[in-house]
């Protein structure tokens, strides 16, 4: 393959101003046939809003198991640089990185984030290159583990969403297996009624022979029944599985990660995976029409070797063809649905700003959300053409093959090799393999579809950055140990620093200090939400990074500052995922004095709260949130200003509460009020200036 044909199959745009550098490393990774994704990349060069340096991308493509070395070369060198990320100034006087792909024909050609694979004249290429320093770029062997690592790191958790469904997969290809045989009865039926029953003109063995054959075809239509209620039953199943499993990859990404995903790009995928629940019923069609396409080549080839000859040829020729197609389609469909995201998530972006959109430019075609649209549906209009001519081309091949086996069946018939009921049967075969044809073929893509988005659903997956030592938390948490913490969110400066406390079973421990000064970035530290921290975080003496974090996340009840509830009733908002336990819920109730408190609404637990939470008061809400962290049994409970703007009647009720079970587990509170804890057994942390 040509350099600039690489270097463009390689390439990928810029969304955000701020990522052209970690876009160039991905690139490179791209170049050399790597598989990363763009939020592990802008991870691991800690691009913020202000980007990221050279020495950034350097660090970052060491840790993928690359080579990179800085060098300032003279203008006599430019031949015989590698590949390779440059740092040059743009029109406008801004830095701007790009991929140095090479030197060829006295041009050089680079990949531009923002512009896309442009080739310029040496001159014009120095004049923009001002600083001569090239970061240039190889791969290691270690590098081509790490790819074939990720390469099937997505199959694997694909493979893993069909294991549980692996016996009624079997099942679903064996009832189609039998559904195929005896769709061949018909012809095989009309064959030996023209060549045998007629001729000896009797009635008894027409009616015999009749009444076997519609037995036959009777079983054919209790078998596709069963083939199609096992599809309904799998199918429901798998599409809930297959959400639940979206929503807790989503919900393991650490902080960082988060935030490399928007609102609307999270619901895409969503959308998605919705639409992949009909990958059942479509693979029951496929194998369906694949066993009838090869059981009738088989039977046709035994007719006559001509018969076989082009058999053969036009199954691998369709072979061949569905592969093509295939690798094509993957990549086209991977483009649409990343467009069809990235559309998404500007509307969604749109739509939270709903007031201002009136007085905007969002009815302008020029509009960002448009663009992305039209992006979308110029990918879609690609895929469709794409599929239409390969489809045309099918339907073509499959006219000739039909004619053929035709003519040389005719052939046959005229010569006396075969008798008419043979001929009859051959016309049979040869015209019900049409339909089938083209069902694979429609089949195909749908198939790309849910493979495509069920591999974008597993990107939200963080499981490769576990160790393999990771465990369970089997039992109880009696101490938590933090030893000289230290965490930068932006380059070069510290959010805070050698934060060191130890709190055991029955303490509790008051996180103080200003507004911004880390104190609920702390909380999700604690909980596993940063990965990128310095020192040490050890739940029973085990370090928080070898433990999964949803063991952890059993353990532990939460209310967060800005917690709201759902659209539901109170009971649902205080089980909130849990497996509902009614004499539980009784018992913690009556059990925390709240019996009263919820006699007051008049339909009691059954109360439904809309979105905005109704007319429920902040100390209302917040003791519903509270009964929803205690309702897990947790045995560390983080509260991040549980009492915060909360009326005094509430607050005493709230406080009476954690009177009664603060000696049952670990308390960790985030609070500006530290008096109203003071008979508790408390220790202290000061985070920045109060």
């Amino acid at each position: 393959m040509r350099l600039y044909d690489q270097a463009k199959k390689a390439f990928i745009p810029q969304d955000d101003q701020n990522e052209c550098g970690a876009i160039c490393l991905l690139i490179i990774i791209r170049f050399f046939s790597g598989n990363n994704r763009i939020t592990t990349i802008k991870d691991l060069t800690n691009t913020s809003l202000g980007g990221c340096t050279l020495l950034d991308i350097y660090t970052a493509a060491n840790k993928l198991g690359m080579n990179s070395s800085a060098f300032q070369l003279q203008d006599n060198d430019l031949s015989s640089l590698n590949y390779g990320i440059v740092q040059v100034i743009t029109k406008e006087g801004f830095p701007h990185f790009c991929v140095f792909f090479g030197f060829k024909n006295d041009r050089v050609i680079l990949g531009d984030p923002a512009k896309g694979v442009v080739t310029m004249s040496q001159n014009e290429f120095l004049d923009m290159w001002k600083s001569r320093i090239i970061l240039e770029i190889s791969p290691k062997e270690e590098f081509f583990e790490i790819n074939n690592i990720c390469k099937n790191y997505n199959l694997k958790n694909i493979i893993s969403a069909f294991s549980p469904y692996a016996g009624a997969f079997y099942s679903i290809i064996l009832l189609s297996l039998i559904a195929s045989i005896i769709s061949l009865i018909s012809p095989v039926f009309s064959k030996v009624l023209i060549d045998t029953i007629l001729p000896l003109h009797k009635m008894s063995i027409l009616v015999l022979t009749v009444l076997c054959v519609s037995s036959c075809l009777s079983i054919g239509v209790f078998v596709n029944y069963a083939l199609q209620s096992m599809v309904v039953r799998v199918t429901s199943k798998y599409t809930f599985s297959i959400a639940n499993s979206l929503l807790d990859s989503l919900l393991s990404l650490s902080k960082k990660s988060q935030g490399s995903y928007s609102f609307g790009d999270v619901i895409s995928r969503f959308r998605e995976v919705d639409n992949s629940g009909y990958v059942f019923s479509l693979m029951s069609s496929f194998v369906n029409s694949i066993f009838f396409f090869f059981l009738s080549s088989i039977v046709i080839a035994f007719f006559s070797t001509e018969l076989m000859v082009v058999t053969i040829v036009a199954t691998i020729t369709y072979f061949i063809l569905s592969i093509v197609f295939t690798r094509k389609y993957l990549l086209l469909e991977k483009n649409r649905l990343v467009s069809l995201s990235k559309y998404y998530a500007t509307l969604g972006s749109y739509l939270n700003n709903l007031d201002h959109l009136r007085y905007s430019s969002f009815y302008n075609s020029e509009c960002s959300v448009f663009q992305r649209k039209k992006s979308s549906l110029s990918d879609y209009v690609v895929i469709s053409k794409y599929q239409i001519n390969l489809s045309t081309v099918f339907l073509l091949i499959n006219i000739v093959y039909v004619s053929l086996s035709l003519i040389i069946a005719s052939h046959l018939y005229f010569d006396g090799k075969i008798a008419l009921g043979s001929l009859v049967a051959l016309f049979s075969y040869t015209s019900m393999l049409y339909p089938h044809i083209q069902n694979l073929f429609s089949t195909i893509p749908i198939l790309v579809k849910t493979y495509q988005a069920l591999n974008r659903a597993f990107e939200f997956k963080e499981d490769l950055s576990l160790p393999t030592d990771a465990h369970n938390l089997v039992s109880n948490i009696t101490s938590i140990k933090a030893n000289k913490l230290t965490l930068s969110l932006q380059q070069g400066k510290n959010l805070f620093e050698d934060i060191q406390f130890e709190i055991t079973k029955g303490e509790c421990l008051i996180i103080q200090g200003s507004n911004g000064s880390g104190k609920s970035t702390l909380l999700h530290l604690l909980l596993g939400g940063y990965n990128n921290y310095q020192g040490t975080i050890k739940y029973n003496d085990i370090e928080i990074s070898h433990i999964s974090k949803s063991s952890l996340w059993q353990k532990i009840g939460v209310v967060l500052q800005n917690a709201t509830l759902i659209e539901g009733s109170i009971k649902e908002n205080i089980v909130f995922g849990e497996e509902y336990d009614s004499q539980w819920l009784c018992y913690l109730i009556e059990k925390l004095m709240f019996k009263e408190f919820f006699s007051r609404f008049s339909r009691g637990l059954d109360t439904l709260i809309n979105g905005e939470n109704g007319r429920l008061s902040l100390g209302e809400i917040k003791i519903i949130l509270l009964l929803r962290a205690l309702y897990k049994k947790p045995e560390v409970l983080i509260l991040d200003e549980l009492l915060s703007s909360v009326d005094e009647i509430h607050s005493r009720q709230m406080l009476s509460v954690i009177h009664k079970i603060s000696s049952h587990l670990i308390l960790i509170v985030v609070t500006h009020s530290p008096q109203k804890f003071a008979s508790l057994n408390c220790k202290y942390i000061l985070i920045g200036k109060e």
